[in-house]
This record gives structure tokens, sequence and C-alpha cells, in this order.
């Protein structure tokens, strides 16, 4: 209180009690103001408990894709964010495969089909795809997005 007083503004997490007894997180701002000639503080404060339930459901759907990839592919997240996806360049596609691959995300589609990659240790695998361009506000293509599924199995029993 004595900072918001002095001109800083404060902010932080607080603990709230609703009326049926439940406590919540709340986020609470505090801004120096005057009023009437004196000085007063203004206290806003924002139930937080539907962000921090959404921010739980997000990180643990980051943990669980980052599982699946290191399951997948051997690579831990450390080894693979910021890297190009040629980390799992198998050699079994053509560059001719590739280029058709990129230019259609790069003309904004979504491309669907299958390869076959290789594994931190050396082995192949094989995938179905669908790999998405992401757009930013200003509809440039930002990221993309891949859905892919290890059909290995499937084609080994297949064969």
């Amino acid at each position: 209180m004595a900072r918001a007083l002095a001109g800083a503004p404060q902010q932080f997490e607080f603990w709230g009690l609703r009326a049926n007894g439940e406590v919540f997180p709340k986020e609470v701002r505090l801004f120096p103001s005057t009023f009437r000639g004196q000085h007063v503080i203004i206290s806003l404060a924002r139930d937080t408990t539907e962000s921090k339930r959404a921010e739980a459901e997000l990180r643990l759907l980051r943990e669980a894709i980052e599982q699946a990839v290191e399951t997948v592919t051997g690579y831990s997240r450390e080894e693979a964010v910021g890297k190009n996806t040629r980390l799992l360049n198998s050699g079994q596609q053509s560059a001719e495969f590739y280029r058709e691959l990129w230019n259609t995300l790069h003309s904004g589609h979504t491309w669907h089909g299958s390869l076959v990659n290789r594994r931190k240790d050396g082995s192949f695998y094989s995938e179905e795809e669908s790999i998405s361009p992401v757009f930013d506000d200003q509809g440039r293509i930002a990221n993309y997005v891949a859905v892919k599924r290890d059909v290995s199995a499937r084609l080994h029993l297949e064969d």
C-alpha cells in the first residue's frame, strides 16, 4: 500500500473469499490517485479462476504433445525446439516430394500425405500427416501445425 501511495502502481495475486466460503484466486492492482484532494488508492480485483484453469489445461496439453513426440521420434523437447524439421528426414522422399509439400503450405493450403521419417536412433517410421499453415492477424503465415499418426505397425501388419 505504501508503494502505491508513493506513486508506484502495484500488481499481485491474492486469494479472495466468495460469499459461500469458497476461496478463489484473484489478481489485484493498486493505482495511486486523488479524490477530493486526498491521496487514495484505487484497487481493481479480477477473479482469475478461469484463466488459471485454462493455463493448467494448456500446460497439460503441451506436456502430452511433448511426451508423444519424444515417444515417436526419440527427440526431447530441448533437442527439437527451434530445429528444422529436416532433423527427421529419412532420405526416403525425393526433393520434388518436399518441394510439392512446401509449395502447398506456402500457398496457404493444407498438405495431406504419408512419408517415412527417421528417429533419433536412426530407425525409420511411417506417418500419415496433415500439415496446415497458421496465419497471423495480417493474414501472413506465422507457423505451421501438424497432426501426425505413426502408421508403422499397421503397415508392418499389412506386409
